[in-house]
């Protein structure tokens, strides 16, 4: 299996997000539908056909630029993933605080 096989067969279900999400937008022109509702279905067919991470996966391929815009792009998660894991020790703390008082 050559390359471009082994790309499809890897990507496919992103490839056919991105190609869903491109006919729903353009749908959603067509027909004048609120672009609110086109964008949240977009959103929504996105993230369920991990068309967003594999965009991500596909800048990283760039040599040089690649890796380090794909770091920018996913720190904001990262920060996000930080965060909640700070509130929930902060919650168990004050919890075992007041057990202990």
């Amino acid at each position: 299996m050559g390359r471009v096989e082994t790309f499809y067969v890897k990507y496919k279900y992103a490839l056919i997000a991105w190609f869903a999400m491109g006919v729903l937008g353009a749908l959603g022109y067509y027909f004048g539908i609120d672009r609110h509702v086109v964008g949240g279905v977009v959103i929504l067919v996105g993230l369920l056909g991990q068309a967003f991470a594999a965009l991500v996966v596909w800048i990283s391929f760039t040599p040089i630029v690649g890796p380090i815009i794909a770091k920018v792009l996913a720190l904001p998660f990262i920060w996000l993933i930080n965060g909640i894991g700070y509130l929930a020790s902060i919650s168990r703390s004050s919890a075992a605080i007041r057990r202990m008082c």
